[in-house]
């Protein structure tokens, strides 16, 4: 499985609108010392954010 496993691919949908979070309008992204945190913001979430908190897992 190249690039796909520990890969994880999510999708913004709304109705029949969809994009990949990279093309959202807006991304903060920070690295707090054991995680990636990220906020989007689209018109497709409209007034809200989508809010992630990534973690890594050692083997």
């Amino acid at each position: 499985m190249p690039r796909l496993g520990g890969t994880l691919w999510l999708g913004l949908i709304n109705g029949g609108q969809s994009k990949w979070p990279i093309d959202a309008d807006r991304i903060e992204a920070r690295y707090t010392g054991s995680a990636m945190a990220y906020i989007i913001h689209d018109e497709l979430i409209g007034s809200g954010e989508l809010q992630l908190e990534l973690l890594h897992q050692r083997p």
